[in-house]
């Protein structure tokens, strides 16, 4: 988390329940007035179990838990679940309700169905416990339960198997915080991920504003897995919720579960290819679902610092779109010798003046830093363009710009080679 808000005030680090003394029947009331208030339902249950009312503070969470999940909120049925275990760490029912949160991201896996709540399961009459004075009737009352919404895997915990999704479930913490927060940092050192609850986050590099996330987004997972620097900065626009899960945790889940390290591997890449196809202008001219199935068209590839993706007098493989790093352009000898003519990163295509006129690599394009790059096989170029017009049109522009640009190029590289000998 970044260290001060909008305002410059510390962040103070709370489960964002806080209620006075004495103050459950004004719960109860608000829940009575407003019975989609979720907030005022986990602080009642909370507040019960402070004031002793331990089997009603159970009753409440289970109901608010199975509600939400009853109408498909994953991550806000996980939070109250949480708030539930961090009081009842051994109940056996709160874990139970954790293993029915899981979906796998892969399709094929079987989905477990839901029964949907029962009306009367939870429905405590007034002074069916004593002292109770019926809340428990109040936080356990909902409407009638409308169709069941189907539970969605949540972000990277998804990815992992059942025994990894629970033992990380049950790792997490809750965090509220209000509009303005700064989530992220841009530059200082990462130490937890985040995954938004709810809430609007918005992503800042270098001041300017490059998207909005919302429910279900992770947060600061390449700073944990690279040991790099925050990349951006993120600011709740609103009263934003999280689930938190610290660089330990995650060390101590890689420890348990293979399946983790993978897994976080895994969902950075995807996270790439999408901030790819909504950033690079060769994806532009498509609508969403046209730029993922694009995307799945294309070979992921991975190149080492020094490692080429092309060569200067020779045909390139294919054409390649940069996901991650940054490549150098070289031209002139192939070897340490070479000129840089420029530098280009992710969003940009390498090798398409190779593809569109069947000939030798005017340029050399070299990895300056690890790289990570969409990649179309030359033989699968032209149905591409058949299918899609719009990307050989777009290519061809920019292969016409490159190539002027490199003709300048040299043009000033022989200038001044004529002119050094004067020197």
């Amino acid at each position: 988390m970044g260290k001060q808000d909008g305002s410059g005030d510390s962040i103070v680090r709370s489960p964002g329940i806080e209620f006075p003394q004495g103050a459950l029947d004004q719960l109860a009331n608000r829940v009575r007035r407003q019975p989609g208030n979720r907030h005022a339902r986990l602080a009642l249950a909370i507040g019960m179990h402070r004031d002793g009312a331990i089997s009603e503070s159970r009753a409440a969470f289970k109901a608010l838990a199975e509600r939400l999940m009853h109408e498909g909120h994953s991550l806000l049925s996980l939070i109250a679940l949480r708030h539930a275990l961090d009081r009842f760490p051994s109940d056996e029912t709160f874990t139970t309700l954790i293993h029915q949160l899981y979906r796998p991201v892969d399709p094929r896996s079987k989905q477990p169905t839901l029964e949907p709540p029962s009306p009367t399961e939870h429905l405590w009459r007034p002074g069916q416990v004593e002292n109770a004075n019926g809340l428990v009737d109040i936080a356990c009352r909902f409407g009638p339960p409308g169709p069941a919404v189907p539970l969605a895997p949540i972000s990277l915990l998804g990815e992992l198997d059942r025994d990894a999704f629970t033992e990380a479930a049950l790792m997490i913490k809750y965090l509220r915080v209000p509009p303005q927060t700064h989530l992220l940092h841009e530059g200082e050192e990462g130490e937890e991920l985040l995954l938004v609850a709810s809430g609007t986050v918005s992503i800042h590099q270098k001041q300017e504003e490059l998207a909005r996330v919302g429910p279900n987004s992770i947060l600061g997972e390449m700073a944990l897995l690279t040991d790099q620097p925050r990349m951006a900065t993120a600011i709740a626009e609103e009263e934003v919720e999280l689930c938190t899960l610290t660089r330990m945790q995650s060390k101590q889940l890689a420890e348990h579960h293979a399946r983790f390290s993978q897994a976080m591997v895994d969902y950075c890449r995807k996270r790439m290819v999408t901030n790819l196809v909504r950033t690079s202008p060769l994806f532009a001219p498509f609508d969403d679902e046209t730029k993922y199935a694009l995307a799945e068209r294309f070979e992921r590839k991975r190149f080492r610092t020094g490692e080429p993706l092309t060569t200067q007098g020779q045909l390139a493989d294919g054409l390649f779109v940069l996901i991650k790093g940054k490549v150098e352009i070289r031209v002139g000898d192939t070897g340490p010798d070479s000129t840089v003519m420029t530098v280009v990163g992710p969003g940009q295509v390498i090798g398409e003046i190779s593809v569109l006129k069947r000939q030798d690599a005017i340029a050399t394009a070299v990895a300056q830093e690890p790289v990570g790059a969409l990649f179309l096989p030359r033989n699968k170029v032209a149905a591409l363009f058949e299918e899609h017009p719009e990307i050989n049109f777009y290519l061809r522009q920019i292969s016409e710009e490159r190539l002027q640009e490199e003709s300048e190029f040299d043009t000033r590289r022989q200038s001044l080679d004529t002119e050094l000998p004067m020197l």
